[in-house]
């Protein structure tokens, strides 16, 4: 009695188009299911630094909302304001301008308080003062610091043209 033949297409031993085009489109799709994972290990990765990039990023206590330094005779005349951004009042601030030349090389640094001893969160505050004249400075950065010289995170810093 003769046996009935079975239905075998993948034997090891098989060479021939069947084995060859299963074998490539199981490769396909494991080629494809590695390079989602990997995609999604990748964004999962990018995310997390994001994030923690955000996280130790600290926000700018003071806000430069408006600045015009002027030359006029032996001086340079600033006019500025200022606001408090952050979650806290600050005590003491004194306004640090540093003025630069055309090589981005400190010229002279030079200091004056607000006319407000405290600022609370939201206020604002304005700067005119007369500052020494640094024949090559040309611009002038903003930088701030509270009572006792602490530093203090400025946004709108500068450079701002001293004209």
């Amino acid at each position: 009695m003769r046996r009935a033949p079975t239905r075998r297409t993948t034997v090891p031993h098989q060479i021939g188009p069947v084995w060859v085009k299963r074998n490539a489109v199981f490769f396909k799709l494991k080629v494809l299911a590695m390079l989602r994972s990997f995609v999604v290990i990748l964004t999962c990765v990018f995310l997390l630094t994001a994030g923690a990039a955000a996280a130790g990023k600290k926000r700018a206590d003071i806000q430069i909302l408006d600045f015009k330094a002027e030359r006029a005779d032996d001086l340079i005349s600033v006019h500025a304001k200022v606001k408090n951004v952050g979650e806290r009042t600050l005590q003491q601030v004194n306004i640090i301008f540093r003025f630069v030349d055309t090589q981005h090389a400190t010229v002279t640094t030079q200091r004056t308080a607000l006319e407000k001893l405290s600022l609370a969160p939201g206020e604002e505050s304005e700067i005119d003062a007369q500052m020494q004249d640094a024949p090559r400075a040309v611009w002038v950065m903003i930088l701030a610091e509270r009572s006792g010289g602490v530093e203090t995170r400025v946004a709108g810093d500068g450079p701002y043209t001293v004209e």
